[in-house]
């Protein structure tokens, strides 16, 4: 039986914070809206320096059809939102087929990580993490969509250094590696770089927490690693 499709638990903004989300949101978009497809070692964003406020959003979107009888998608999207006064974060894996007969064994996956850290005294983040998995008059067709969101949050902002994201880039790379695997290997293989990426973050933060503290500020001590993982489409037993 495949996990129901659900959003992840979201803190709630304040009021006054909700609003300024919402002001902003059209400028950050234009900034922030397109999912990664490059290796994260390359892309990944270094923290920001002061306290601002911020939205994201990663999708992976994935069709096939008698046009493109197999189609995987891929996003992997590394965000450091280093110190924030609050932030929004969107990730979503849309998968659909469509018009397929079975003789066309139509298969269609989208999987979609999304890495997010964050620091500092005065953070609010709202996330959604979804995933959908549609056919539309398509017999015999596999389906799938992973959405996978991965929060690590840190009394100071932290800059994930070389070494973090040369591990990440890996994970990367097999995740995209994957692509001709049968569901039900497919779901090992992704739960197994799921774990990798919790222990490379959780590698991450330990190593900031044993360096020299920066600040005299005191701060709430919660170093950790939130994942959100919505599936939608994967048959029963994978």
């Amino acid at each position: 039986m495949s996990e129901p499709h659900r959003k992840a638990p979201a803190r709630r903004l304040p009021p006054l914070l909700r609003a300024g989300l919402l002001t902003t949101t059209a400028a950050a978009v234009l900034v922030a809206g397109t999912p990664m497809a490059a290796s994260a070692a390359v892309r990944a964003d270094r923290p920001r320096s002061a306290p601002a406020v911020t939205v994201h959003t990663t999708s992976a979107i994935s069709t096939a059809s008698p046009i493109r009888t197999r189609d995987f998608q891929v996003a992997f999207d590394v965000r450091q939102f280093g110190d924030l006064v609050g932030a929004g974060a969107d990730n979503r894996a849309i998968a659909s087929s469509r018009f397929c007969d079975g003789s066309l064994h139509c298969s269609s996956v989208a999987l979609s990580f999304q890495i997010v850290t964050m620091g500092g005294d005065h953070r609010h983040l709202h996330t959604d993490n979804v995933s959908r998995a549609t056919n539309n008059h398509c017999t015999g067709c596999q389906t799938l969509a992973g959405a996978y969101q991965f929060v690590l949050d840190t009394p100071e902002p932290i800059a994930l250094g070389p070494e973090t994201l040369r591990r990440l880039g890996e994970v990367e790379a097999a995740l995209r590696a994957a692509r001709n695997q049968s569901p039900q290997t497919l779901r090992a293989t992704v739960d197994g770089l799921v774990s990798q990426v919790v222990t490379i973050l959780g590698d991450a933060a330990a190593a900031h927490a044993a360096a020299p503290v920066r600040t005299a500020v005191a701060v709430p001590a919660r170093t950790g690693v939130t994942l959100n993982r919505t599936l939608d489409g994967w048959p029963a037993g994978s």
